[in-house]
């Protein structure tokens, strides 16, 4: 209860002081007020605001054959232009246009770009120590930048131009070398033939030794077989054979006394059996050396015609190889010459289109002024009641303060309480 009554003894005496200095306190209000104005309205150079509303409006993006380069239109957005307009080469553009026409006074001039939230709306704002500078400034800045968009995007559309006719003539050379390559290559055909035709030749030899090797097989097969069988025939007859002599009385009488000698002899005297050759065993061993002959004689044709059989398979497979070469060339320059005259139609197809899609772009602007500037009726700065209300605020809060301050400095010290000095406590302590 004691701190409420305090409280309210203490915000009656702020009441109190500030009623008492209430003269001060309009006095220096009312000065600071007035100083402002006048200085707003006699001191301070005006400053005139003019505006440009411009839309910016969306390109419509045009399909383009696969590998033609990007055309680069600068600032399709509202954020965009304003980088351009912000930038110092653009500031330096407008300063030399306004001063060569000599349409504006140019002292404090400033331009600033601003977009508006939430849509394709931009705001140019000029500023200039005259009306008509400033609207002049703002209407000159718009045109500009369409202008100053208009050079660029025609630049770039030569700039994509010339890269696809680059594109379109080195196709166009690389295309004319692949077919020079396919003609000094197709000159070589006769060699090709050539090939061709030795490689024929050497097949059908390798056909009609591996016939020859073929018919040896089954004659070498069959002689053997017929040597074997008179190998067996031979062995069975006995090479020399014994025939007994038919004598005469006379004869017989001589032989049975030789034989009764013989019988008194170690050795007989006379043989009287005959030993031969066998005309069989001949016979047959004659053939026998006759198949062995033909045998071999088989054989070593069999083994000759195995190693031209050989030679020709070498030849035919290097002269295989080497035509495989050559048609692999030529397929591969058949191919080149292919590919080139496409990327050659294709480059061709490219700069075409694009020639016509992109030439009506050198004279389209995205932006479209909304409204042009005009002069203001009054200045943008310095806004007078703006100052003159702050300036009175800041006026009050201060002679306030200086009254509290002066009041407080005139306010007597409390007196000591008694029996202070001597230590004595005072009541209620």
């Amino acid at each position: 209860m004691q701190n409420a009554i305090d409280d309210e003894i203490d915000l009656r005496l702020y009441v109190e002081r500030i009623w008492r200095g209430r003269y001060v306190i309009a006095a220096v209000t009312l000065g600071a007020a007035l100083l402002a104005f006048l200085v707003s309205r006699l001191l301070l150079p005006r400053v005139y605001e003019a505006s440009v509303l411009l839309v910016v409006q969306p390109q419509e993006t045009q399909a383009s054959p696969e590998n033609a380069p990007a055309v680069q239109v600068v600032a399709l957005t509202p954020a965009g232009y304003k980088e351009i307009v912000a930038s110092d080469p653009f500031q330096a553009l407008v300063r030399e246009g306004m001063v060569r026409e000599n349409r504006a006074n140019l002292v404090g001039f400033s331009l600033e770009a601003r977009v508006v939230a939430q849509s394709n709306l931009l705001e140019l704002k000029a500023e200039g120590p005259d009306a008509l500078s400033a609207a002049r400034v703002a209407n000159y800045a718009a045109s500009l930048l369409r202008d100053e968009v208009v050079r660029v995007n025609r630049a770039s559309v030569q700039s994509t131009l010339q890269q696809l006719a680059e594109q379109r003539d080195h196709a166009k050379q690389a295309m004319d070398e692949a077919v020079a390559r396919l003609q000094a290559f197709s000159e070589r055909g006769a060699a090709v033939q050539e090939l061709q035709s030795e490689r024929d030749s050497k097949l059908q030899l390798i056909a009609q030794y591996q016939t020859r090797l073929s018919d040896l097989e089954i004659s070498l097969a069959t002689q053997r077989a017929g040597l074997e069988e008179l190998r067996k025939q031979l062995a069975a007859q006995p090479a020399v054979i014994k025939l007994d002599r038919v004598l005469s009385p006379e004869g017989a009488a001589l032989a049975q006394a030789a034989r009764s000698l013989d019988l008194q002899r170690a050795e007989p005297l006379v043989n009287l059996q005959d030993e031969q050759l066998n005309p069989v065993h001949v016979t047959l061993a004659s053939e026998v050396s006759i198949r062995e002959a033909s045998v071999v004689q088989l054989s070593t044709e069999r083994d000759q015609v195995k190693e031209a059989l050989a030679r020709l398979s070498d030849d035919v497979k290097k002269l295989t190889g080497e035509l495989v070469a050559l048609q692999a060339q030529q397929r591969e320059l058949e191919w080149q010459v292919e590919s080139a005259r496409r990327s050659y139609e294709t480059a061709s197809q490219q700069y075409q289109l694009q020639q016509s899609v992109l030439a009506g772009r050198t004279g389209d602007s995205a932006l479209t002024v909304v409204r042009p500037a005009v002069p203001p009726a009054a200045p943008s700065r310095p806004r007078v009641l703006l100052n003159t209300v702050v300036a009175a605020f800041l006026g009050l809060m201060a002679s306030v303060f200086g009254v509290f301050v002066v009041d407080w400095l005139r306010e007597p010290a409390p007196a000591a309480a008694p029996g202070a000095a001597r230590g004595v406590p005072s009541v209620g302590q």
